[in-house]
This record gives C-alpha cells, structure tokens and sequence, in this order.
C-alpha cells in the first residue's frame, strides 16, 4: 500500500465523505478509526501507516472504502478493546458531509496495541510512553475494562503482564 502521513489520511477522509455523500445524500454516519492511523490522526505519531483500520462502519460504506485504503480486518481485534470504550470515542474533527470519523481515546489504542504486540505497536506504544502523551489513571481502567470484553482469560493475562512491562 500507499504510505500516507497525517495530512494524507486526512485528506483521504475529506475524499471519502464527499464521495459517499455523492452517493447517500441523506445519510450521517459514523466510522471509529482505530490502530496506528487513529494515533497518527491525533498527532501523537509522526511515522507513516499503509492503511486505515476502521470498526463498525456500515455495509454502505464498507463497499466504497475499500478503494481509499481502508480496511475492516481490524474488525476481529474489537474483542481487544476495553468493553467500555464506545464512552471515550473522541470526534476526529474535520469539516465533513456525511461521516461523523471517530477513534478511541489514546489509552484503549494502547490496550489493542498491547495484545497486538508486533513490532510496529511496541515501536508506538514506546513512542506515546517516552512522550508522555496518555493518561496513567484512565489507562489502568482501560486495562482492568478489557477484561469484560477478552475472549480468553490467558491472552487477557498476558496483556497485563505486557502492559506492567511497559508501564510499570
């Protein structure tokens, strides 16, 4: 894929709104943008992504998105997000028609990126860590949330005992 830095997924997101507005002039919807293209999205990452990982985005715009780089396979780590996360969704904000683009607050990306732990996410956590760009409260709670929502008590385990690695 195409390496895109902020004003390039910014940009991307104008393009796709116009172009489901186009297509659905009567619909608003919302679509959570998740992993390290939220983060970059948020200006707490300067690095580049290839691609956009989004969540519970309707089929409407599932069928359009996929052309702007965008993917759903993310879809399958939602059971990596702490239960209650849908209350700290944060409003990416950009003049926009139709979608109403959301993320996580920083703290649930960090837990995702915790169970995710491939090298890129240990890069990122460890960037957001040395930056000081979270808050250490609300990430505990994050983490103790993820629980209700983990599909396996062992990869839950081992979340945390990553998470204290990182974090102390």
């Amino acid at each position: 894929g195409v390496l895109m830095f902020q004003e390039d997924l910014l940009e991307r997101l104008i393009l796709l709104d116009r172009d489901f507005h186009q297509l659905y002039p009567d619909i608003t919807i919302e679509c959570i943008i998740i992993g390290g293209s939220a983060l970059i999205l948020k200006g707490l990452l300067s690095r580049a992504t290839d691609d956009i990982d989004i969540i519970y985005a309707e089929d409407k715009l599932l069928n359009i998105c996929q052309a702007y780089g965008f993917s759903n396979n993310a879809a399958t780590y939602e059971s990596n997000l702490p239960y209650d996360y849908q209350d700290r969704l944060e409003e990416i904000s950009i003049p926009t028609k139709s979608i109403n683009y959301l993320t996580p607050s920083t703290e649930d990306i960090i837990v995702m990126k915790i169970y995710a732990s491939r090298e890129k996410d240990k890069e990122d956590i460890e960037t957001i860590r040395l930056k000081g760009n979270y808050d250490k409260k609300l990430l505990d709670h994050c983490v103790k949330e993820a629980e209700k929502s983990s599909l396996s008590e062992y990869r839950y385990r081992e979340m945390v005992s990553l998470y204290h690695d990182y974090f102390g």
